[in-house]
C-alpha cells in the first residue's frame, strides 16, 4: 500500500534536514582541515630549525677577511696601553718582520713573507696558519700539514686577528720571547704561554709598501675593520674574561686536556 500525500511530506522533510546537517558536518570538516594546511611554513621552520652554535661566525667577524690579488707582509709591533686608544702610524710600524719559513725573523721588510688572506685563511706559497684542537700555543709558522682549525683570520683596524670560537675569549694572542726572538700564537690564558714570552701584536702592510727594506707610507691603502675588536668580543660576549671554548676549560665549561704544538719548525 502506497504513502499518503502527509507521510510522504513527512519524509522529505526528514531527509532534507539530514542532508542540510551533512553539508555542515562536511563543511565544518573541510574548514578545520584547511586551516592545518594553511599554517604558514615560516612558523614550522621556526619551530624544527636547530639553533647555530655560539661564537664568531663569517657574518659577524669584523675587519676584512678577503684581500684579493695582493699580497701582504706582517710586521711585530709592541701592543697597544689601551684598546680603546685611537691608532697611530707608530702603532703599526716595527724593526722585526715575519718570516713563517724559519724562527729567524728578519729586520728588514725584504726578507718578510709574503702572505695572502683569502676567505679568512691565511697562506704562503699554498701552506696555512693553522692549529689542533686543544692547544695552548704554536711558533707562528705556515704548514703543508692541514688542521682543523685555520679560520677565521681577519685585519681589524691594520692588526692580524685569528677568531674561532674554541680559542680563550674568542681570539687567539701572539707572544715574543726576547731571548731568543720565537714569536708563538698564543689560545689560552696568559699563566699558560711559554716561559719569558711577552705579549705583542702583528700589524698588517701591503707587501707593495716595501720599498728599501722598510715600510714606507702613500701606498695603497689597506682596508681598515668594521669594528674594533673590543667591540666584536663584547658583542659575542668572549671578552668578559670567563673564556671560551674548550682550551683548557677556560670558561669552567670541561672539555680536552690542552697540549703544547710541536715547536720544531720542521714539524709545523
Amino acid at each position: 500500500m502506497g504513502l499518503s500525500h502527509h507521510a510522504k511530506a513527512v519524509v522529505a522533510a526528514c531527509l532534507l534536514a539530514f542532508s542540510a546537517q551533512a553539508s555542515t558536518t562536511t563543511t565544518s570538516s573541510l574548514t578545520t582541515r584547511g586551516s592545518i594546511t594553511s599554517t604558514p611554513s615560516s612558523d614550522i621552520i621556526s619551530s624544527t630549525s636547530a639553533t647555530p652554535p655560539s661564537g664568531p661566525s663569517s657574518s659577524n667577524i669584523p675587519g676584512v677577511t678577503s684581500l684579493p690579488d695582493v699580497s701582504i707582509i706582517l710586521n711585530i709591533v709592541p701592543t697597544r696601553d689601551s684598546p680603546d686608544r685611537k691608532d697611530t702610524v707608530s702603532d703599526k710600524k716595527g724593526t722585526v718582520f715575519i718570516d713563517a719559513t724559519r724562527p729567524i725573523n728578519p729586520s728588514s721588510c725584504t726578507g718578510a713573507t709574503p702572505f695572502n688572506l683569502t676567505a679568512g685563511r691565511l697562506s704562503s706559497n699554498g701552506e696555512y696558519l693553522s692549529i689542533d684542537r686543544d692547544v695552548l700555543y704554536k711558533p707562528f709558522g705556515v704548514s703543508s700539514r692541514p688542521h682543523p682549525i685555520a679560520t677565521t683570520f681577519s685585519v681589524v683596524d691594520g692588526f692580524l686577528r685569528w677568531y674561532n670560537d674554541g680559542f680563550y675569549r674568542g681570539r687567539a694572542r701572539y707572544c715574543q720571547v726576547a731571548s731568543t726572538g720565537l714569536l708563538y700564537v698564543a689560545f689560552h690564558i696568559d699563566k699558560t704561554w711559554p716561559a719569558g714570552c711577552e705579549e705583542v701584536d702583528v700589524a698588517v702592510h701591503l707587501a707593495a709598501q716595501c720599498q728599501g727594506g722598510e715600510i714606507v707610507p702613500g701606498g695603497p691603502i689597506l682596508p681598515t675593520g668594521l669594528a674594533s675588536t673590543t667591540g666584536f668580543e663584547r658583542a659575542t660576549g668572549t671578552g668578559t674574561g670567563t673564556g671560551a671554548g674548550t682550551i683548557g676549560g677556560g670558561g669552567g665549561g670541561g672539555g680536552s686536556t690542552p697540549t703544547v704544538a710541536k715547536g720544531s719548525w720542521d714539524e709545523l
